[in-house]
């Protein structure tokens, strides 16, 4: 009870001092209909992040002890998707689930831990390989590429 009220008063104090800039987000992302091409796609790889987590969920609480963690970053992912297939709202659920990326990076660097068979460690590989491969087909090719790479970040002002 008391982390939903801790929740509740956190969430209400970021609401009060961001308002404006969520209304002006709110504005932009769906009253306007902005639409983000790419939000499909990944949505999609964070869902599947999310149901390999659940899919090697007995084998992940016996190696690892963080599976509420992540089941938590699947839970509002899966959300995330659904909100993205039901109500449209591409660039807004685009932007929210790219702080849920670390979903993927876990979950699909742990998996080859927990498969046994060689064969089906194997197909795990192809798997990821044929993934990535269209991640960075679109990283290559997609029409706002120049949008994604780079970010200001400190290695661009250093170098």
């Amino acid at each position: 009870m008391l982390t939903i009220i801790s929740c509740l008063i956190l969430v209400s104090a970021v609401f009060y001092l961001y308002h404006t800039k969520l209304l002006d987000m709110w504005i932009a992302y769906v009253a306007h209909g902005m639409r983000s091409n790419g939000a499909f796609m990944r949505v999609a790889l964070n869902a599947l992040a999310g149901v390999a987590l659940l899919l090697f969920s007995k084998i992940w609480k016996k190696k690892y002890n963080d599976f509420n963690s992540w089941k938590s970053f699947a839970t509002i992912n899966f959300i995330m998707f659904a909100l993205l297939i039901i109500f449209n709202i591409s660039t807004l659920v685009d932007r929210l689930t790219l702080y849920l990326f670390p979903l993927q990076i876990v979950v699909f660097s742990r998996i080859k831990y927990l498969i046994k068979d060689k064969n089906l460690k194997n197909l795990y590989y192809l798997f990821l390989m044929l993934l990535y491969t269209a991640v960075f087909t679109c990283l290559l090719f997609a029409l706002h590429r120049d949008s994604y790479i780079p970010y200001n970040n400190i290695l661009e002002v250093l170098l």
